[in-house]
Order: C-alpha cells, then sequence, then structure tokens
C-alpha cells in the first residue's frame, strides 16, 4: 500500500512486517479440534475464529491459506513454531500491515484501514483484492484507496487434480500502491492537536494561497491502528 506523507517528507502512514496464523484447511483434517488446541496455545477469541469462518465461506482456491490470527507477537510464534509439528495445515506468514506512527494525532484527517466485509466484498474487484485483507474505511484512506492500493501480481502454476500447487510456470510482481503527499505539517498539526487537550473541538488550518489543508486535528480522538487488524468489541465500545 503507497506511502503518506508531510508536506516536509515526514511519515504519516507506512507498512510493518506481520506475523499471521493461517490454516490450510484442505490439509487441517479435524478443523475444529485443530482450532481448539490453537485457542489452547495462544489464544483465538471468539471474534477471531468468527472471522475464520466467515472467510472460510468466500470463494476460493484450494489449498489457499485462510487467515485466523494477525500480528503474532515473538512469544506466540516461538509456541507454534514448537508445536507445529502436529498442527497440521498451519502456516505464519509474513504480511505488511497498515502503521500510523502518529496515533491519534492525525486519525480524523488519515482515517484507517480494516478488514474488508461482507458488503464491501460484493462491491470490490475480487482480483484487485485478491492479495490483502484490508481496504479505507475512512478519511484519506478511503477517499484515496484506489490509487493508494496498487496492482495485484499474479503466478501461472500447475496443480494436480485436487488442486494442489506442483510447481509454479510463471510470475508477474505486484506494483506498490502510489505515495501520497499532503499539503499538511505534522508540525502544526501536532501543536493543534496539543492544544484541544481536555476538550472537545477541532482546528482546522488552511493555506490561503492554494486552499491546502495544513492541519485538521479533532478531539477527543482515537489510535487508528486499533483498527487495522480488527478492533475489539470492549475497545470500540469503549471509543463509543
Amino acid at each position: 500500500r503507497g506511502l503518506i506523507y508531510d508536506r516536509n517528507g515526514v511519515l504519516l502512514a507506512d507498512n510493518r512486517s506481520s506475523f499471521n496464523l493461517s490454516i490450510v484447511v484442505e490439509r487441517a483434517g479435524d478443523l475444529e479440534a485443530l482450532i481448539a488446541e490453537l485457542d489452547g496455545l495462544i489464544g483465538v477469541s471468539a471474534r477471531e475464529q468468527k472471522q475464520f469462518y466467515k472467510q472460510l465461506k468466500r470463494r476460493r482456491r484450494p489449498y489457499e491459506p485462510v487467515p485466523l490470527r494477525l500480528d503474532l507477537n515473538e512469544q506466540e510464534q516461538g509456541i507454534l513454531a514448537v508445536n507445529e509439528y502436529h498442527l497440521p495445515g498451519v502456516e505464519v506468514t509474513v504480511q505488511l500491515l497498515r502503521n500510523y506512527p502518529r496515533g491519534v494525532e492525525t486519525a480524523h484527517v488519515l482515517g484507517y484501514v480494516g478488514r474488508i466485509n461482507d458488503r464491501e466484498i460484493q462491491e470490490l474487484d475480487p482480483v484487485r483484492y485478491s492479495g490483502t485483507l484490508v481496504t479505507g474505511k475512512t478519511g484519506l484512506e478511503k477517499y484515496y484507496e484506489d490509487e493508494l492500493l496498487g496492482e495485484v501480481g499474479y503466478q501461472t502454476v500447475e496443480t494436480n487434480a485436487r488442486g494442489r500447487v506442483m510447481r509454479q510456470l510463471e510470475r508477474e510482481d505486484p506494483e506498490a500502491g502510489k505515495d501520497l503527499h499532503l499539503y499538511l505539517d505534522s508540525r502544526l498539526q501536532h501543536v493543534a492537536y496539543e492544544a484541544l487537550a481536555g476538550e472537545r473541538g477541532a482546528v482546522v488550518a488552511i493555506e490561503i494561497e492554494t486552499g491546502g489543508v495544513l492541519a485538521m486535528a479533532s478531539a477527543p480522538s482515537f489510535d487508528a491502528n486499533e483498527f487495522v487488524t480488527g478492533i475489539s468489541y470492549s475497545n470500540y465500545d469503549a471509543l463509543l
């Protein structure tokens, strides 16, 4: 996903590496027993299980991994590595996740990305979104979704009669999305947000000559990073 910078080249939205737990259902055997065992090892919430089964019902290729837990910490990765020998179908893969270094200061102007829901999956291009689990939900992330998303890559493979990939014949690498350079000045944004401390309100500063928005702060705010992998019900209720 393309990066977002302020007017001085300060990074406001980037991508960080995330280790994710996925299951290749065709290799898993007793799926419910496997998830129960994973729950005992690292904990799998009811929300994560619900999301997994919803993803499982969507159209997918045979032997395509289905994500169960996103953003594993080092301890969880270690536990899975030690127990890998008796967890058939379990894979730990690396994926890039959106990251907002300024957190609460830029949440209202940048917006955030989140998991693609059932309504969105009916509207979005299944080819362009085949390589990602998220889409822009609010703010600039949503408004500039087409530019930030980039182009998906592809590979031509040979499979057996059951759909399992045997070898790769051809590959086209994906293209990164376009970077976004804003009029926003992150230093002024910080001053504006700090000035609202303990108050409800908003501050907008506009460059008269161009109409460019130099700062757009709103309070109270929230940490947009919580929405990237899916915010918990309890944390969302607290925000409301």
